[in-house]
């Protein structure tokens, strides 16, 4: 097995900051411009298909100036593909950011707003309580890739401690 040079691991892991850091502003970015979208008209439900496969919710609160100040994201050790992160071949551990999520179940009776309450509550047990939030009409996308409805729920910024994030 051959072992990378110090300058390599360097330039690899500096690829995988710089790759983060534009995942999160690709997330943040999602959000305000939903936050956006949102204030101009309310999104129809049918952007979200009928056949989705999975639904995961992604909360988050605003500063005074209605900015995006928190996400409400997760770090966590995953197997993943090397090639995938462009980085080599083969597999390895690595702590990846994500957000709770996850497959359809028959009870979500096609509700993907269902379903991504029922991921988030399995996932985290909702300590806060923050699953109270997602009802009426929230910010939504559609990740056709995955067949995944992803909802974005805004929640007061006084519930979003880092003590009611402890799972």
């Amino acid at each position: 097995v051959p072992v990378a040079t110090r300058g390599e691991r360097v330039r690899t892991h500096a690829f995988q900051s710089v790759k983060w850091l534009l995942g999160l502003a690709v997330v943040g970015w999602g959000v305000t411009r939903l936050y956006q979208r949102r204030t101009q008209r309310p999104l129809r439900k049918s952007e979200i298909p009928e056949d989705y496969r999975a639904a995961g919710v992604i909360f988050y609160t605003l500063d005074r100036a209605k900015q995006l100040c928190k996400l409400l994201l997760a770090v966590e050790e995953r197997r993943v593909s090397f090639r995938e992160l462009g980085v080599g071949s083969g597999s390895g551990q690595k702590r990846v950011l994500l957000f709770p999520q996850g497959k359809r179940e028959p009870e979500d009776e096609g509700d993907y707003l269902a379903t991504a309450r029922r991921e988030f509550i399995e996932e985290t047990g909702d300590p806060s309580n923050l699953a109270r939030h997602l009802k009426g009409e929230l910010g939504r996308t559609w990740y056709v890739a995955a067949k995944m409805a992803v909802v974005f729920c805004e929640v007061p910024s006084e519930e979003a401690t880092m003590d009611a994030f402890k799972v």
